[in-house]
C-alpha cells in the first residue's frame, strides 16, 4: 500500500528540499482515529514531542481536529501534557462539486455520530485501545464480519483517481 504519509513526505522533500531525516511517518492507520492514536502513542509519547502539526484538506478538517483534540486530550501513561495542536488545511483541489458536496456530508455525519459520543464516553488512551480492538470496523475483530457502509456513488467516485 502507499501510505498518506509516506506520499506526503515524498512531496514535501521533493518539492521543499526537507531533509528525509526530519520526517517521521505514522504508518499503522488506516483511519483518522488510528492516525490520532498511533502518532501520539507510537511517536509523541515516547519521543516526548511536545508539538503537533496536523495537515489535512479543507473538507476533513473539522473531523480531524475533533478527533486529534480527543486522542492528545485523553489520559495516558505518560504524564506531560502538549502544546495546542496547529491545524493547517489544504484545499479542496481534484473533487468535482458532488464529490466534494459527498465528502462534507459524510464528514458531518461520521462527526456527529461517532466522533463526539465518543469523545464524550472514552477519556484514557487504554479506553481508546479497547475502542479500536474491540468495536472499530478497522482493527477489531468484528470489524471483518461488518457488511460495508451504503454509500453513494458521488461518494465512491470521490475516492477514485481521476
Amino acid at each position: 500500500p502507499i501510505w498518506e504519509s509516506a506520499a506526503s513526505a515524498a512531496y514535501i522533500v521533493k518539492k521543499y528540499g526537507i531533509d528525509p531525516g526530519d520526517i517521521v511517518m505514522e504508518t499503522t492507520s488506516y483511519d483518522t482515529i488510528g492516525n490520532a492514536y498511533f502518532a501520539r502513542t507510537q511517536i509523541c509519547d515516547p519521543m516526548g514531542w511536545r508539538r503537533v502539526w496536523v495537515v489535512t484538506s479543507e473538507f476533513h478538517m473539522p473531523r480531524t481536529q475533533a478527533i486529534f483534540d480527543w486522542i492528545f486530550s485523553c489520559e495516558g501513561p505518560f504524564r506531560h501534557s502538549y502544546a495546542p495542536i496547529r491545524y493547517v488545511s489544504t484545499a479542496n483541489v481534484g473533487l468535482t462539486d458532488d464529490a466534494l458536496k459527498a465528502r462534507k456530508e459524510k464528514e458531518a455525519m461520521s462527526l456527529a455520530k461517532h466522533v463526539e459520543p465518543r469523545a464524550r464516553q472514552i477519556t484514557t488512551l487504554k479506553g481508546v485501545l479497547l475502542f479500536l480492538t474491540t468495536d472499530h470496523g478497522m482493527y477489531s475483530v468484528k470489524g471483518l464480519k461488518q457488511a460495508p457502509e451504503a454509500v453513494s456513488e458521488e461518494l465512491k467516485n470521490s475516492y477514485r483517481a481521476s
